[in-house]
């Protein structure tokens, strides 16, 4: 009768890091492993899950691992639970990843998210628009002095900080100036405010804006727009894996407009065409316009 062959187990272990090594998503490619992607509610949890929903597809077949999608509370949330290793990456919006860079200076920028302009080139920035009804008497951000006004969230960068940054710029006190301030959390509900005459004017994202003329037609004025501001940061926790960054980074970066990928979440009002990997100096200009506001 033969002797059974038997492998021997350091030949064998030796052999599974080798493998790793070369191809470094075997080091988690493990069922019971599931990276948790989390991001900001700037829309409906349901929404936000169909846009992204083809993206978690891809990142699984690329990771080979389980992608779980978490929509958290408000913009704070999202850095605690990375904190308390709930969440892994997240998509920060450019206020957002400044205050957790600040209160978490391990966390690990990613990549930012492009956007096609007019003329077809990819740029990582967006802007902020101050809207008002074309019914209202409202023509600059001036004429707002004594009005209602609606912002997001205090950490929202086109929704609060640099509107708020470009009224200063104009010598208005929107903390004094304002008859009175609604914080409305979603970009949605400010245009919606608008149109309810629930606010004289509002501040909210270009994109946002766009949607809303798609949704109540030609029917607003922007009296003012930002500078460009960054687009969103993606960003891993501390406790993550600079391995698996890396083969995050790869997969993101290997998508372009004409990904399937993209395509299908395009069809869910997603607004982005590709990504890019910068650094976090990209979010300087951030830093330096809270600086402004506080002063």
């Amino acid at each position: 009768m033969k002797k059974a062959h038997c492998f021997p187990l350091s030949r064998f272990l030796l052999w599974v890091m080798i493998a790793a090594f070369a191809n470094p998503t075997l080091l988690w490619a493990d069922e019971s492993v599931e990276i948790k992607f989390g991001i900001t509610p700037w829309k409906t949890s349901d929404e936000l899950y169909r846009m992204h929903k083809p993206l978690m597809n891809y990142l699984e077949k690329e990771l080979k691992t389980k992608v779980s999608f978490n929509v958290t509370k408000d913009y704070s949330d999202l850095l605690e639970q990375i904190k308390l290793k709930r969440i892994d990456i997240g998509s920060f919006s450019p206020n957002a990843y400044v205050e957790a860079k600040s209160a978490l200076p391990g966390l690990k920028y990613i990549v930012t998210p492009q956007e096609k302009d007019a003329n077809g080139k990819l740029q990582p920035y967006y802007q902020g628009v101050i809207i008002v009804l074309k019914s209202s008497s409202i023509h600059s951000l001036n004429d707002l002095k004594g009005k209602t006004f609606g912002f997001t969230d205090t950490q929202s960068t086109s929704g609060y900080i640099f509107p708020r940054n470009l009224m200063q710029k104009e010598g208005i006190n929107p903390d004094t100036d304002f008859s009175e301030i609604f914080m409305l959390k979603k970009h949605n509900k400010v245009t919606a405010a608008v149109v309810n005459h629930s606010v004289d004017g509002g501040a909210t994202a270009k994109a946002h804006f766009q949607e809303a003329v798609k949704e109540y037609g030609d029917i607003f004025r922007v009296i003012a727009e930002t500078p460009p501001i960054p687009y969103d940061a993606y960003a891993a926790g501390p406790h993550v894996s600079s391995d698996m960054c890396e083969a995050l980074k790869k997969a993101l970066l290997a998508l372009t407009p004409e990904s399937p990928v993209i395509q299908e979440m395009k069809k869910n009002a997603f607004e982005k065409d590709a990504f890019i990997a910068l650094d976090d100096h990209l979010y300087d200009v951030i830093r330096e316009v809270n600086k402004q506001i506080k002063k």
